[in-house]
């Protein structure tokens, strides 16, 4: 409940689109939460307003999957196998919510969480992102002053209260 209403507040106008479109996304931390590791898209990204800002790793959803085949596939696209198995394994579903998103289309989010060995964690700095600019481990003091997803920002403030 909280969480819509933090991110209501970016609702601008109602979309005039009856779609709803749908997406998943994984926060990856270590135990103390200290630590994120977030992807930066590039600066070609094709939504203008967001290149070279920093979203969680995941992706639409495709008609005929669930939630968890999506960000399953959208990981072996940005990561790999080998990374995807590390941080599938134990992820858990954390939060669902519905926003008007950047596009003025309605759109609803499902965010899970994949807490990783502080090693590990470290580790993903150094593996070849697929899409967009890279992956970065972004300390939590830090968080407040990237260029985040503008829908995804109070979220991850509110995520990083609750913890």
């Amino acid at each position: 409940m909280i969480i819509q209403i933090l991110i209501s507040c970016y609702i601008v106008e109602i979309s005039m689109d009856d779609k709803t479109y749908y997406g998943v996304g994984l926060v990856i931390t270590n135990p103390g939460h200290t630590d994120f590791y977030l992807q930066q898209k590039d600066d070609t990204y094709w939504i203008e307003e967001y290149r070279l800002h920093y979203t969680f790793f995941g992706g639409a959803i495709e008609d005929d999957e669930t939630e968890t085949q999506a960000l399953k596939r959208e990981l072996l696209e940005e990561l790999g196998p080998k990374v995807t198995d590390m941080i599938y394994e134990g992820s858990k579903r954390i939060a669902d919510l519905t926003f008007i998103n950047v596009l003025n289309k309605k759109f609803n989010y499902t965010l899970y969480e994949s807490v990783i060995p502080d090693n590990d964690l470290k580790s993903l700095s150094n593996v070849k992102v697929m899409e967009g600019k890279g992956g970065f481990l972004i300390p939590r003091d830090k968080i407040e002053i990237i260029p985040l997803f503008r829908t995804l920002k109070p979220l991850l403030q509110k995520y990083l209260l609750r913890i």
